[in-house]
């Protein structure tokens, strides 16, 4: 009996979360299960969430979502096979007590993640729980008619009912979920409509304010064969968080304040943000779990305002010692004074002449030089100046402190990591390798390359965009048929070469 009970529990789960997908595309409700692989992130130990992730890397969050699912229908099934060992079907009044029960549970999982909803929200979870309560309790009484030892064909007929059922409520998870798609599709369009209106959406071209577009520095230069844009994307640039949900954050709504040990707090909205002077600058921006060569990086125009403008607005004072940075998730971190106040500093709410996309940060984030992504704050929603150390989300879990850039060049061609892992064709003998080299707010000052066991040779380098950007190098190699082995090693500004020994990317970037 237990193994139907626990079957139903499963399938009146499984049609919930088609339903409920359905909902959190018309952002009336959350999709329930990513608030709990939230909260299994945040519960989890550090050391075991950065094994994790040197594992599995964005297959991390992959496995956590799926992981959560998976608990969410096991659950399901837990309640079904104990909700029949205590006779929840005898009255249909117990389908309150069900829908308490599963609403508690998720209710918890969302103050564990800090995504507890709003009223509205949380009411209509309620109302779907309770859905679920009589679909479940309906179940049990069908599955509970006619005991075996009284009618032996009980059994036979509780297995077509189950089987039935079940078809039904798989076909309502279906029809969510495939629901839940065309919503979405919905809101691709109602954003088209927004950007007609002049709306401050996510991906909406910055008008007016919008800078140019990527610096065109040294046309003649020619990119080696696969070597990857100089400029990306927006779409295209790198996606890594600590939320499995990125946040809907109303522009009208937002606010940006700016307190600690300033002379006068401020309290910025999004058009107000808008509305200061605009600076727009060329950077590159890199994850710190980024393997060598790896797609977890990006370059492109940004646009916002100096994060010094805003400080010297607000006053800083009593000596502090660094600025911290936090998230309308909750996701917080520090950077050193000096990094606040260099004039690179932005509080960005555009990337390559948009508004920020929604993943990105919108309405704005952090972009500094120099430090890894996971200082360079997406959502932003408060500044603080502190007097004392701050320990951030990630240095939390054992990545480090100051997570400055570390000197790093890689050859494109060829690149597995990039799709470009086909063999490599000359061109009457020559081929024109290439690829990029990066060390933060530092500069590059050469690339040099290795053919097998040969000598370093140098690579020729096209002026950077910018002090802040990537450097594309090309190298016309003299190619023999066959198998070959490519080093690229680079310096920095001051000359200091490239580590020759491989790291991890945990703690201090690869």
């Amino acid at each position: 009996m237990w193994v139907r009970s626990a079957t139903a529990g499963a399938l009146a789960t499984s049609a919930l979360l088609g339903v409920d997908y359905a909902l959190s595309q018309l952002d009336v409700a959350p999709f329930f299960p990513l608030d709990v692989a939230q909260a299994g992130i945040k519960l989890t130990p550090g050391f075991v969430a950065t094994q994790g992730i040197d594992a599995l890397g964005s297959g991390a969050k992959v496995l956590a979502e799926t992981t959560a699912l998976l608990v969410v229908v096991l659950g399901g099934a837990a309640i079904g096979a104990f909700a029949a060992r205590w006779r929840v079907e005898r009255s249909w009044s117990n389908v309150m007590a069900l829908a308490a029960v599963a609403l508690a549970l998720v209710a918890g999982a969302q103050l564990v993640a800090g995504t507890l909803p709003d009223a509205i929200s949380l009411g209509v979870l309620a109302v779907s729980f309770v859905a679920w309560g009589i679909v479940l309790v309906w179940l049990l009484r069908h599955l509970a008619l006619a005991p075996e030892k009284v009618d032996p064909s009980a059994s036979r007929g509780r297995r077509d009912f189950l089987r039935r059922a079940g078809s039904v409520l798989l076909l309502v998870a279906a029809g969510g979920g495939a629901l839940g798609e065309v919503l979405r599709r919905g809101q691709e369009a109602a954003l088209a409509a927004a950007i007609a209106r002049g709306d401050p959406v996510p991906g909406v071209a910055l008008g007016a304010v919008a800078g140019p577009a990527f610096p065109v520095v040294d046309p003649s230069f020619t990119h080696g064969i696969g070597a990857r844009p100089e400029a990306t994307p927006p779409p295209a640039l790198y996606v890594v968080s600590s939320e499995v949900r990125s946040p809907r954050v109303d522009p009208a709504a937002w606010h940006l304040t700016i307190g600690g040990l300033v002379d006068t707090p401020l309290t910025l909205s999004y058009a107000e943000l808008r509305s200061m002077t605009s600076v727009e600058q060329a950077s590159t921006l890199t994850c710190i779990s980024n393997e060598v060569g790896g797609g977890l990086t990006g370059t492109g125009v940004w646009s916002g305002v100096r994060l010094r403008t805003l400080l010297d607005a607000v006053g800083v004072s009593r000596e502090p010692v660094a600025v911290v940075l936090r998230s309308v998730t909750g996701y917080a971190d520090t950077i050193p004074l000096q990094d606040a106040l260099d004039e690179r500093t932005l509080v960005a709410y555009g990337f390559g002449g948009e508004a920020l996309l929604r993943e990105h940060g919108f309405p704005a984030r952090l972009i500094v030089p120099g430090l890894y992504g996971m200082k360079n704050v997406k959502w932003l929603s408060g500044i603080e100046v502190v007097g004392q150390d701050f320990t951030g989300y990630w240095e939390e879990r054992g990545w480090d402190q100051t997570a400055t850039v570390r000197t790093q060049s890689t050859v494109d061609t060829g690149n597995s990591a990039l799709g470009n892992a086909s063999g490599v064709r000359s061109d009457n003998g020559m081929v024109a390798l290439g690829g990029y080299a990066f060390a933060g707010a530092r500069g590059i000052s050469s690339v040099e390359l290795r053919i097998d066991d040969g000598g370093w040779q140098p690579a020729q380098l096209k002026t950077p965009a910018s002090d802040i950007t990537w450097r594309p190098w090309r190298f016309a190699w003299s190619a023999n048929p066959g198998d070959h082995v490519i080093s690229v090693r680079s310096s920095d500004g001051s000359g200091s070469l490239q580590p020759a020994e491989s790291s991890p990317p945990h703690p201090a970037g690869a």
